[in-house]
């Protein structure tokens, strides 16, 4: 995404998650990735850069693989139900929303199936701070893409329980 020149300077945050802050009023949520040492970084708009995106985790499924007729087959698939949220800055972007969508879209990897889009920046907006008022500005874009990934994890072939909690 970043060949596109209205992209130059665009942050890409990783995957975000939910964090709380107690105020007088009660609780506020809101989205942070965090490092390996704890730290936290705020992911939503921030005039330093024109665009930014994260991603947050919804959930996981695990399906079976059909066994064959054998019974060896032990593999499974995942399904990462995911959720990508983008925001913009559109004095800064020079494009709209509904294109950076589709910038979007070209980009995502094979494995990354899309299955719905929402442009209600009020909605995403209350899906991303829980307890916060809606704040912003009429210059920001806010819209979110939910996808899931697909694949087959990595699995021993063979544990011996024995081994497992040797000291």
């Amino acid at each position: 995404m970043l060949t596109f020149s209205c992209l130059a300077g665009a942050k890409f945050f990783g995957v975000a998650e939910p964090i709380v802050r107690l105020v007088d009023e009660g609780e506020e949520w809101f989205p942070v990735v965090i490092d390996n040492d704890g730290e936290d970084r705020y992911v939503f708009i921030d005039d330093d850069y024109p665009l930014g995106i994260y991603h947050h985790i919804i959930g996981k499924t695990y399906i079976p693989a059909v066994k064959n007729s054998y019974g060896d087959s032990q593999a499974f698939t995942v399904q990462a139900d995911m959720k990508l949220i983008c925001w913009g800055l559109r004095n800064q972007v020079r494009t709209t929303a509904d294109r950076i969508e589709s910038f979007i879209y070209a980009s995502l990897p094979e494995v990354a199936v899309p299955v719905r889009s929402s442009f209600d920046r009020s909605l995403v907006f209350s899906n991303e701070f829980r307890g916060v008022q809606f704040f912003l500005p009429e210059v920001a874009f806010l819209f979110s893409v939910d996808y899931y990934l697909k694949y087959t994890p990595a699995r021993r072939a063979c544990i011996d329980l024995s081994d497992l909690c040797v000291e």
